[in-house]
């Protein structure tokens, strides 16, 4: 093999390298952190706490009726439709 070769060789390995410690770093961060993209998962000190997902799937629910009570008074209650 060429010089050329064995360099672009090794320079795409040193790339490959600090990508990957960038992303293990990256994990490590997140975890450590306690930041999640689900707003449910919400921790505390790196634990997730009951109470927070208990306390957001209440709140989920009560949402959720809600929606299906404004719902069935736009439709018109049960007469219109029938049952929902």
């Amino acid at each position: 093999m060429s010089e050329k070769c064995l360099e672009k060789k090794e320079i795409k390995l040193r790339m490959e390298e600090a990508v990957n410690e960038r992303r293990e770093g990256r994990k490590k961060s997140v975890c450590e952190m306690g930041e999640r993209n689900d707003k449910r998962r919400q921790t505390f000190g790196g634990r997730v706490t009951e109470h927070v997902i208990e306390k957001s799937t209440e709140v989920y629910r009560n949402r959720h009726a809600l929606c299906w009570l404004q719902l069935k008074i736009f439709l018109g209650g049960n007469g219109l439709v029938g049952e929902i």
